[in-house]
């Protein structure tokens, strides 16, 4: 396998005009990201003349979750592990749960991508991660249904859906006396400003 050096990755990803991040173990992912500096690569390209040409992120999945604080995250399912156990059997196989894992911070959200799916371990996400948001007052997180995608362009967001019920949610616990507080966001709903969600995207220096 032929390993890039740290100059020719740097070379890519600042001339990119397009970064797009597939599916994956996005805990492995991030850490394997940070301990080769590619966050950083990341952040100074997106942050080059105050945004002028700066190139377009992407990604599902875990190419979501990578692009926020943190994830609502199946990097516990062992199928997803670089160095799987061998012969597990199908009870372990499922036998796993949901995990939250840091991502790079440019969105101060927590990411639930396939927010309405149910996976191997027969959990449903949208379910699983309500408890994830109660864990921290007043912060935000964002759910992509399966055929949604939530897009960030400068200070406005918008929704975009390929299925007629998929849509993306904004979660927020607000404390015992007003609960978890959900809206629903739609393509139809147009462009927002992504204050109204309570968001500031990060401009990287």
């Amino acid at each position: 396998m032929i390993v890039p050096s740290h100059e020719e990755m740097r070379e890519k990803i600042t001339n990119a005009d397009v970064i797009i991040v597939s599916g994956g173990n996005t805990l492995y992912s991030v850490d394997r990201w940070n301990k080769l500096g590619i966050s950083d690569m990341i952040r100074e390209a997106i942050g080059r003349q105050d945004g002028e040409g700066a190139p377009v992120l992407c990604g599902g999945s875990a190419g979501a979750i990578c692009w926020f604080e943190s994830g609502h995250s199946d990097s516990m399912d062992p199928t997803t592990f670089l160095n799987p156990t061998p012969n597990l059997s199908k009870e372990e196989l499922v036998d796993w749960e949901y995990i939250k894992v840091p991502g790079l911070n440019l969105i101060p959200a927590l990411c639930v991508p396939h927010h309405d799916a149910v996976q191997s371990n027969g959990v449903r996400r949208s379910t699983d991660s309500d408890a994830m948001v109660k864990q921290r007052l007043n912060y935000p997180c964002i759910g992509i249904d399966e055929e949604a995608a939530f897009v960030v362009n400068g200070d406005l967001f918008s929704v975009v859906s390929t299925g007629v019920a998929s849509k993306c949610y904004l979660k927020i616990w607000r404390g015992d006396k007003e609960g978890l507080d959900v809206r629903c966001l739609q393509e139809s709903d147009g462009e927002i400003p992504l204050s109204e969600l309570g968001l500031n995207v990060a401009r990287c220096n």
